[in-house]
């Protein structure tokens, strides 16, 4: 316990270090708006359901959305089905708690790490722990699948992303990051590329194979909360405590577009799977949905006055489902053309 403390305290302290420097850490801003788009607040109704986690610190989706994953600040990760809100199971094996949750793309195994430094595999039929992976030398904040579901990347504040075999748990290689922490990652939808931002808040890409780096983004002042790809692996967008999301186009890493509108941080960022709108929200704040072709459309859909961790569309573009670290998930079934745009 005392050392769960400590470690919380510790994570403060650094967090709020890097808020404090962020500016001045990024003070070589090289990134040019080409379009910005400003958010404006129209109001549509939700349907918000509390599922009993208590107070999510990270939340994942399973890719057909029926089932949720929850870590509280505990040692346990919460299992619970999406539709009926019951409890499933309770995956116990952590010794300290638990910052991160992945699902693999079949939904078949569930990755969880955070303060012990070790990932968990679990089975999500059986809820047995599948195997451990051990390797890094401080806590874990963030973890990502290929594709295939062959690989796991994880992000840690030893300065590292590992690379991991899901299938045996061997570390396959260790990618070293120039600039410390490492707390948010992405893996390209083509499995070959790993997006990770450490304590400078710039983007950076490495080849998964070799661990070689091959570009470099940067234009966010603040604190970068979420990285994502694109489904067609063309572009990527990032949420920060900036208030802003922003889109690069990954070939030649310019800045297409930025996202204004959001009144505090944003957290979550998410692109639906045909690649036509982005969706993201943050503190307090309500979720807001941009049409990526022109030309630019702007929907929000009414939040609430908690955090949204994570959002995630349906398979078919046609929904869109926000965890809350208040406990509750908003689901809305959303069709574009009902959205009542802002022009």
């Amino acid at each position: 316990m005392f050392r769960s403390v400590c470690l919380f305290f510790h994570r403060l302290i650094c967090t709020l270090a890097l808020v404090a420097l962020g500016a001045s850490l990024c003070t070589d801003l090289h990134a040019q708006v080409v379009t910005e788009v400003s958010v404006q607040p129209d109001p549509v109704t939700s349907e918000t359901a509390v599922v009993g986690f208590g107070s999510l610190r990270a939340a994942a989706f399973n890719p057909d959305r029926t089932l949720m994953a929850g870590a509280t600040g505990g040692m346990s990760v919460i299992l619970r089905d999406s539709a009926s809100q019951r409890a499933i199971g309770s995956l116990n094996g952590h010794t300290e708690p638990v910052n991160a949750v992945a699902f693999s793309p079949d939904g078949h195994t569930l990755a969880s790490a955070g303060e012990d430094a070790t990932i968990k595999l679990w089975d999500v039929t059986t809820q047995k722990q599948l195997r451990s992976l051990a390797g890094h030398k401080n806590y874990i904040d963030c973890l990502a699948f290929t594709p295939d579901g062959r690989v796991l990347a994880s992000a840690s504040a030893d300065s590292t992303v590992g690379i991991w075999d899901a299938a045996t748990g061997k570390e396959l290689r260790s990618i070293e990051s120039p600039a410390g922490w490492v707390h948010a990652l992405a893996v390209s939808p083509d499995g070959k590329t790993v997006a990770y931002v450490a304590a400078d808040q710039k983007i950076r890409l490495a080849e998964i194979a070799s661990g070689k780096e091959l570009a470099v983004f940067v234009g966010h002042p603040r604190f970068i909360n979420e990285v994502v790809f694109s489904p067609d692996g063309h572009n990527m967008a990032s949420a920060s405590l900036d208030h802003t999301v922003k889109l690069w186009d990954i070939a030649d890493g310019h800045l297409i577009r930025s996202l204004t509108g959001h009144p505090s941080s944003v957290r979550a960022v998410a692109f639906s799977p045909d690649g036509e709108w982005l969706a993201s929200s943050g503190e307090g704040d309500d979720i807001h949905v941009t049409a990526l072709k022109d030309p630019p459309r702007d929907c929000v859909l009414k939040g609430t006055s908690s955090k949204i961790l994570k959002l995630a569309f349906s398979r078919d573009s046609k929904a869109l489902l926000a965890a809350e670290d208040s406990s509750a998930v908003q689901h809305w079934d959303w069709a574009p053309g009902s959205c009542p745009f802002k022009e």
